[in-house]
């Protein structure tokens, strides 16, 4: 492996070090297009997407622990990948990069001084039965980037909270989706590096929802321009989720573009221009750098009742104490409700159940189920519609890699990954008598209920190979998902076993589980 690239000084000081070429010049567009033979497709391989792609866990994103064991970055779905296709994926300039980050990583900002530190990711603390995390100076946080120096774009260029409007247009936390808002995402400052490599406003036509053209403007700093950058023959773009998974976490979902007026969920037309702007160009970018046509394999978006962050009732009532007698006494703020967000067992600790219905916040009607779940279908139906017309357009293959399906049948018990696989390690350490390896082997998510664990990526790596191998006839071996294994307590302490009536989710946890992008 080659030796860690560690930074010491803050991003704007890599200017200095800004390399002439790291960006493509692409060749003229061809006229006779071919599919790419034998390795030619495993040549080069980029990744496009959010924090799922990134490897992102536990509610932050870190790619070892403290004892330099690694974690989260390390197992993304997309390294996983890349090892399986033969690329070196060594840290560093290898021929798969990822923008590696030290312990304790970088997850939502800290509840204590959101202006001054950044909260690192979380894990279980047997000595008190919650959940911790690490806090780091902002000025210290350039310090854990092991990668930065790499001198061209990352071949992961997955940004935690990305959006798909953020694909094509948002080069740094400044033109992030949330900063005219108050909320940038400084993700995208040291994952993108617009400081390192300048960034240009460019424009590009292709065919709108209309069938017209229609002349769009992207960043060449942007995730879209930087994959194509890359020369890439494969790609992988999983992306979509925060445009729905947003308005669902905070329990009062609204369809609308315009924040300002309570949007949280992109609306269906709005989310269908941009994929297709956006697979469009990744498409054509793609072909005029390798001169055939590439092969794209898009995932669809899993529905929020397959991850652990949202329980439904029976869940939920059973995490109840025995003498409430199954129920919330005070009831809830909103009637016909279908289910709950996880930060409710923190509220309830300090809440009087005979006087304090639970908040909105916490809970998700039938009505509001069936918003997100409204949008998420719509989405699935733009990306298997946009899959299929760039397919027809002969300038890519694009093939459809059905997530929802996938996590729908883990959540259902029924997959080979066991009963238990789409629960919460916290509820399931009371059903494993506080044993914590028992617990965190039985299921594939990680501590912030919305991300895979080292297993769970693994398991999502797997699912992307059989839809390449399925599309091109061959037999690119599966990742070994029997032997990841995920430690919630990232080597912190020695304790194996927990006592039951000692695990509590705190006030403080749950709000990073809330904030997990921010």
């Amino acid at each position: 492996m080659k030796k860690n690239l560690i930074i010491t000084t803050l991003l704007t000081l890599l200017l200095a070090f800004v390399l002439a070429g790291c960006t493509i010049d692409p060749a003229d567009h061809p006229t006779n297009l071919r599919a790419p033979q034998g390795s030619e497709v495993f040549g080069k391989y980029v990744a496009l997407g959010n924090s799922l792609t990134a490897g992102f866990e536990d509610g932050g994103l870190v790619g070892f622990t403290s004892q330099g064991i690694p974690t989260g970055q390390y197992y993304s779905y997309p390294r996983l990948i890349a090892g399986q296709l033969g690329l070196d994926n060594s840290i560093g300039d290898s021929e798969f990069s990822e923008p590696y980050i030290a312990w304790p990583g970088v997850g939502s900002s800290t509840p204590s001084d959101p202006a001054t530190y950044a909260a690192g990711s979380m894990y279980f603390d047997a000595a008190t039965g919650g959940l911790a995390w690490e806090e780091t100076s902002l000025l210290e946080v350039p310090g854990l980037l092991l990668a930065a120096t790499v001198p061209t774009p990352y071949h992961n260029l997955g940004v935690p909270g990305a959006r798909l409007w953020e694909v094509l247009n948002t080069y740094d936390s400044t033109s992030s989706y949330g900063a005219p808002y108050g909320s940038p995402n400084p993700f995208f400052d040291f994952i993108n590096r617009a400081s390192f490599f300048g960034n240009v406003t460019e424009h590009a036509t292709v065919t709108g929802t209309d069938g017209l053209p229609e002349d769009i403007t992207y960043e060449t700093a942007s995730m879209a321009r930087q994959a194509i950058a890359k020369g890439p023959s494969l790609a992988t773009v999983w992306i979509g989720n925060n445009d729905v998974l947003g308005g669902a976490l905070g329990g009062n979902p609204v369809v609308g573009d315009d924040p300002l007026l309570g949007g949280n969920i992109t609306t269906f037309d709005t989310f269908q221009a941009q994929y297709s702007q956006m697979m469009q160009l990744l498409a054509g970018g793609m072909v005029q750098s390798t001169g055939f046509a590439p092969l794209v394999l898009a995932a669809n978006i899993p529905s929020i009742t397959s991850i652990p962050y949202f329980l439904d009732e029976a869940t939920f009532l059973a995490t109840l104490p025995a003498e409430l007698g199954g129920s919330w006494p005070a009831g809830y703020e909103e009637s016909d409700v279908q289910l709950f967000t996880f930060p409710v067992l923190s509220w309830m600790a300090t809440a009087n159940p005979m006087a304090d219905a639970i908040p909105s916040t916490y809970t998700l009607t039938t009505d509001e189920v069936t918003t997100v779940e409204t949008a998420v279908a719509g989405y699935n139906a733009v990306i298997a519609g946009v899959a299929a017309s760039v397919t027809a357009s002969g300038y890519a293959r694009v093939e459809v890699v059905d997530m929802n399906a996938l996590m729908a049948e883990i959540a259902g018990g029924t997959s080979s990954y066991g009963p238990t696989a789409a629960v919460n390690f916290m509820l399931l350490l009371p059903q494993f008598q506080g044993d914590i390896q028992a617990a965190a082997a039985a299921t594939l998510f990680s501590l912030d209920g919305i991300h895979p664990n080292n297993k769970g990526y693994g398991v999502v790596a797997n699912e992307f190979i059989t839809v390449l191998n399925d599309a091109l006839g061959t037999s690119v071996p599966l990742v070994d998902v029997g032997s990841l294994s995920w430690d919630p307590t990232y080597g912190m302490g020695s304790a194996t076993k927990v006592a039951v009536d000692q695990v509590h989710l705190s006030p403080e946890a749950a709000a990073r589980m809330t904030a997990v992008f921010r």
